[in-house]
């Protein structure tokens, strides 16, 4: 429909529109990242922002801004992750993490006679799987939030643990590697723990070194990535909302299979296990979406 002197034509859809198909594979050829995975709106309306940012009137346009900028399609691939994040966000889910999860994970006083699950910690380290980590704060919380709880029980086993950061943007990673924050970037953590966990350099503070070495990031999709160790626990906040259901069901079906029996999922209060996915895990905090896989 056409209305005054400013006529628009309607979009064609996603999966029809050349112009798309051409980004599609621009994206996977730089990035490894499949667009078909993501809901269709999600993708249409970051594509938008990226239109009216660069003053572009269609998708073909913008392809030939593309063309011209190297740049631009990071900036629509940070536009569709959307790293939105900071230390210890969204505080009620480590609370819970910590009453719930830790004193299954780290067993006080020893590892008790009968648990076969307690007892096979005892070869290796707790091993925590942060997906979609963006610039490395919650890799990091979860790392702190461990090593607080093992500080405040010496008697607690296992003594090591490893972190594993993963995210599509290798920029962000970049930045988690580092282990450095400005100064606003902590301006919600309470200054005791920030005392106690980092070190002031120049205008912000970097992440101690009993921390760091216990955190390893890397690049990498989510949906295609397979660690090379099972994991404890996943942490994978704030994502599944984007993707389509059947990638859904395939992701949440292959975190069963990576966590180690009696491991944790923990998707926070914005994602919902999927109807498939509910045979493979029992709920541990409804409230913040907390879940065990069943053994």
């Amino acid at each position: 429909m056409t209305t005054g002197d400013n006529p628009r034509r309607e979009a064609a859809p996603l999966e029809t529109d050349r112009a798309f198909e051409a980004l599609r594979n621009i994206v996977w050829a730089r990035f490894g990242l499949d667009l078909s995975h993501y809901k269709r709106p999600c993708v249409q309306r970051r594509l938008e922002v990226r239109l009216r940012a660069r003053a572009c009137g269609n998708l073909a346009e913008y392809l030939e801004r593309l063309s011209e900028d190297g740049d631009e399609i990071r900036a629509f691939l940070s536009t569709l992750t959307i790293n939105v994040t900071e230390f210890f966000r969204n505080p009620g889910c480590f609370e819970r993490i910590r009453a719930l999860c830790l004193p299954q994970l780290f067993v006080e006083g020893g590892f008790r006679p009968g648990s076969e699950r307690q007892l096979s910690r005892r070869a290796g380290p707790i091993r925590i799987w942060s997906v979609g980590c963006a610039s490395g704060e919650e890799s990091y919380s979860i790392a702190i939030l461990a090593r607080e709880y093992l500080d405040d029980r010496p008697e607690a086993r296992p003594r090591n643990v490893e972190v594993f950061g993963s995210d599509i943007d290798a920029e962000m990673i970049a930045r988690a590697r580092m282990g450095f924050y400005e100064d606003e970037r902590l301006g919600r953590l309470a200054a005791e723990r920030r005392e106690r966990w980092f070190d002031r350099s120049g205008d912000g503070w970097r992440v101690k070194r009993r921390t760091r070495v216990i955190v390893r990031h890397e690049v990498a999709d989510v949906l295609r990535l397979v660690p090379e160790h099972r994991q404890d626990m996943i942490m994978c906040r704030n994502m599944l909302i984007y993707l389509t259901r059947e990638q859904q069901d395939r992701l949440l079906k292959r975190f069963s299979e990576v966590l180690k029996p009696g491991g944790f999922l923990v998707l926070g209060r914005t994602e919902l296990l999927s109807q498939s996915a509910r045979s493979h895990f029992d709920t541990v905090c409804p409230r913040e979406r907390i879940y065990q896989v069943r053994t």
